[in-house]
């Protein structure tokens, strides 16, 4: 399942750096105008530009002062309409009609307020901002061609209409096609968040049938036989009580598989299946163990872990536990080991001991129902995730008990996550 996580808040101070780093280009655009490539009409008030755009240099770099300190002012509306104002009015001191060097920089509030529109709870309310943004930039760059004697006479005198309309209309134009950018933005946020959402039920919804699943297939149906066996202890209680202990021993083992299941399915609710790995889960299982019986048990881990599924995980973790139970009360050792070796196609797990040890040979020849559960439960584990069990023992040698489990190979690389970039380019089916 991917989830595409994009902060909203670094969408919108990332849009509010734009929206300055365009502020700057369109100073240095002015300047350039002004001092390199110089048009009469600009020559004859190049003092007068100058000085207005040194103070609003001054003024761009308190508003970076701010960007960095506070950004979110820059995006309110109070600013936006304070700076709406203050980029229109430098229109009219500088003159030069429809070459005012200011013209392009007087377009930066319009930016800014529709790049503040994802930003905004309100999005109406915003949107009808833009459109007073707008308005205000398109009347303050008319009155200013207007107060420099720019009439309706002049301009059609001048030949300059073309150029006067196509000015004058940026604004308005400017603020559609922005807020149109911006309204897809803001779709596009909540499309993703409704996804994530989602996807994050369906999740929830999974895991839950899982949970139901494990705790039908493994507690319950382990409980139903579990008292079926008391009450078949309770028939040999007065007929048969030696075959009765040897049938308490069989309740006491499956007590405990049970109790194994559930500290399983709690794990489960409690941490996410997907983050948990196994060499933590053997560290884990080994501290319990020497914390509870005072054996020394080592563990010997490979430097790279390998992904492995948590189903293959919590039967993994089943085997460590029964084989270390079963080195506590049969091997009567003084200290044992757990390895896990990792190939190309399998991983291998040892639990071995140095204890008495004993012949597997006549063990499997024991009459059935004498052997116990241990070994057989750890066999029928290791077959339920595609592996196979070896016990090599000897009297007096200790036993060693070899899992042999494939790596399943799943699609990608299990162990990279991927990036907020690849998900954008999955998003975009790149």
């Amino acid at each position: 399942m991917i989830v595409f996580d994009l902060d909203s808040r670094r969408i919108n101070r990332w849009l509010s750096a734009f929206a300055m780093l365009c502020r700057i280009l369109a100073l240095t655009y002015a300047l350039v105008l002004t001092r390199f490539h110089p048009h009469p009409v600009i020559e004859a008030r190049q003092e007068i530009i100058m000085t207005v755009w040194w103070a609003m240099a001054a003024y761009t770099a308190i508003l970076i002062a701010v960007l960095f300190a506070r950004d979110a002012i820059l995006r309110a509306p109070i600013f936006l309409l304070l700076d709406t104002l203050i980029c229109s009015a430098i229109l009219i001191p500088t003159d030069g009609g429809y070459r005012n060097v200011f013209a392009l920089h007087s377009a930066i509030p319009v930016l800014t307020t529709a790049f503040s529109i994802p930003a905004s709870p309100t999005l109406w309310r915003r949107g009808l901002l833009l459109i007073f943004v707008g308005g205000v930039g398109t009347f303050g760059f008319a009155l200013s061609l207007w107060l420099n004697g720019y009439t309706f006479a002049s301009v059609i005198e001048q030949r300059a209409v073309d150029e006067v309309i196509l000015r004058t209309s940026t604004y308005p134009v400017l603020a559609l096609v922005l807020g149109f950018i911006a309204l897809l933005m803001v779709l596009w946020q909540r499309s993703l968040e409704r996804m994530n959402a989602l996807q994050a039920d369906a999740g929830i919804e999974a895991e839950r049938r899982r949970i139901a699943m494990d705790i039908h297939d493994s507690v319950l149906s382990r409980l139903t036989a579990l008292s079926r066996r008391v009450e078949f202890a309770e028939l040999l209680a007065t007929e048969e009580p030696e075959a009765m202990r040897d049938e308490l021993n069989h309740v006491a083992a499956m007590a405990s598989d049970i109790h194994a299941d559930i500290r399983w399915t709690v794990r489960a609710l409690r941490d996410d299946p997907t983050q948990m790995r196994l060499f933590p889960v053997v560290r884990s299982i080994v501290e319990r163990f020497e914390r509870n019986t005072n054996l020394p048990v080592e563990v010997r881990l490979p430097e790279q872990e390998p992904a492995l599924p948590f189903d293959t995980l919590r039967h993994l973790g089943y085997i460590v536990e029964e084989a270390l139970v079963n080195v506590w009360k049969h091997a009567n050792c003084q200290a044992a080991w757990v390895a896990i070796e990792t190939q190309s196609e399998q991983i291998e797990v040892i639990i071995g001991d140095d204890g008495e040890g004993f012949d597997p040979a006549a063990v499997a020849a024991w009459p059935e129902g004498s052997k116990g559960w241990g070994l057989e439960n750890i066999r029928e584990r290791a077959q339920q995730v595609g592996g196979r069990c070896q016990i090599e023992s000897a009297p007096g040698q200790g036993t060693r008990v070899l899992i042999q489990i494939p790596l399943q190979a799943e699609p990608g690389d299990a162990g990279r996550n991927p990036s907020v970039w690849e998900d954008v380019w999955r998003l975009f089916g790149f």
